[in-house]
């Protein structure tokens, strides 16, 4: 079965990255009682589950064994991917959010792979290297499997997405985000520039309405009136942003007034939300509307839905939503099987590639973060100006909150996200000190 994503011409390089991560005895080694040998399946830019699985399911007296499973570079790293807003705008930097998985325990064994196939009667996995000096293909068995691959960014066929969109999966788009918003103001700052021009360069869209597209707007949207106003203040006259999305509301996963709090409190910033809008072509330098015609723009994120990863639509025994065609698990994130319904008892699923039956979650790192602490009781987003909303109505009808003190709720969470016992906690050190700063200067 090849699972290699580049086989997929929907998906960028950017985006096409995964890790196998497999717990357990060396090969030469006899499993016993006291002894657990599982494997988890994770991706880099969606690891949020996968790594919470390393800390928390499994405890120190397991055996473990890693395989990244990677599109062309190979990596040996986690990005957290909840702040990728954040260091895409410069509030933290890049190395802040980033962690050696080979750090997470002496006893890992990690091997950077291709995942080809997963057997699910012989409960092995194929793996083959990534490497340059590329080797046969080895096996890897399992007792217990947890899949957490993610999901990437679906273009929905949409001509042009892939050449000239930018995406936020990872530390390295985060770089181009970062990248291309100084070339715009400078590019604008040439002389000879016309108005015209000048107005389309500033022009920052983004396409999705979700939490992704949302949180980013709103860092943007901070970077530029707190940063570069003072850099470029002649300039600030000139800057648009744009939020484009299909749907009647933005933040329709959210309770209905919150997303119209948020849609409410962008327009009084300036932000223009452009909801029931679709998207026909992206060139580079506009985007087609159906409603509004050609559109300029000088950089353009596209944070839409997802489409599932390759590997897990090579699985045919395990059962799968009809829309998502993620893999569809019981509350206690079981495998179900196709045929059967039944839950599988060794192997399991979480993240963007798996949805709970019978309980519609969204595809955030938060939820991957609390299915991997068997926890998903509600969302949260932050909306700009240390503002968030936070719906946490699947625990109390009542509990919804907006505003300053959601903001608190919001940053304390992930805050709480970037918490580890590497270094003696040096890397929390490294968020939490620009975040104080920050806080501080504003």
């Amino acid at each position: 079965v090849e699972s290699r994503v580049h086989s997929n011409d929907s998906l960028t390089p950017s985006t096409a990255h995964g890790f196998l991560k497999a717990y357990g005895l060396p090969q030469s080694d006899t499993p016993s009682a006291d002894r657990a040998y599982a494997s988890v399946r994770f991706s880099p830019h969606k690891h949020q589950g996968g790594l919470n699985t390393v800390n928390t399911i499994f405890n120190a007296k397991h055996k473990k064994t890693t395989c990244e499973h990677d599109w062309k570079i190979p990596r040996s790293r986690r990005d957290s991917r909840v702040r990728l807003g954040c260091t895409s705008v410069g509030t933290l930097e890049f190395r802040c959010i980033m962690e050696p998985v080979r750090s997470y325990s002496q006893n890992i064994e990690y091997y950077q792979a291709w995942c080809d196939s997963i057997d699910l009667d012989a409960k092995t996995i194929v793996c083959t290297s990534s490497l340059e000096d590329k080797k046969d293909k080895f096996t890897v068995p399992y007792d217990k499997l947890v899949i957490s691959v993610g999901a990437y960014s679906n273009t929905f066929g949409i001509p042009g997405v892939k050449e000239y969109a930018l995406f936020l999966k990872d530390i390295g788009d985060a770089r181009k985000i970062r990248s291309r918003v100084l070339e715009c103001f400078e590019h604008a700052s040439q002389p000879g520039i016309t108005v015209q021009e000048q107005l389309n360069l500033l022009h920052f869209a983004v396409v999705g309405g979700g939490p992704t597209g949302i949180e980013f707007s709103a860092e943007l949207y901070d970077f530029l009136s707190e940063d570069l106003s003072r850099l470029y203040p002649a300039l600030m006259d000139k800057v648009q942003m744009s939020v484009y999305d299909v749907a009647p509301q933005i933040l329709g996963n959210f309770d209905k007034n919150l997303g119209a709090y948020a849609a409410k409190r962008f327009r009084r910033k300036g932000i223009q939300i452009k909801t029931g809008k679709h998207v026909q072509e992206i060139t580079k330098h506009s985007l087609k509307i159906q409603e509004d015609g050609e559109v300029p723009y000088g950089m353009l994120v596209w944070a839409t839905g997802l489409m599932q990863n390759p590997l897990v639509r090579s699985l045919d025994g395990l059962a799968k939503d009809l829309g998502s065609q993620r893999i569809i698990t019981d509350g206690r994130l079981r495998v179900l099987n196709k045929d059967s319904m039944e839950p599988f008892e060794d192997v399991f699923a979480l993240g963007d590639c798996a949805t709970i039956q019978n309980c519609d979650l969204p595809a955030t790192a938060q939820v991957a973060n609390q299915k991997a602490h068997y926890l998903g009781r509600g969302a949260m987003a932050y909306i700009g100006n240390w503002e968030a909303v936070v719906d946490m109505s699947p625990v109390h009808r009542k509990a919804k909150e907006q505003g300053h003190l959601a903001w608190f709720f919001w940053r304390s969470s992930y805050l709480s996200m970037s918490a580890s016992d590497l270094d003696g906690g040096a890397r929390h050190h490294a968020v939490l000190v620009p975040l104080v700063i920050k806080a501080w200067l504003v």
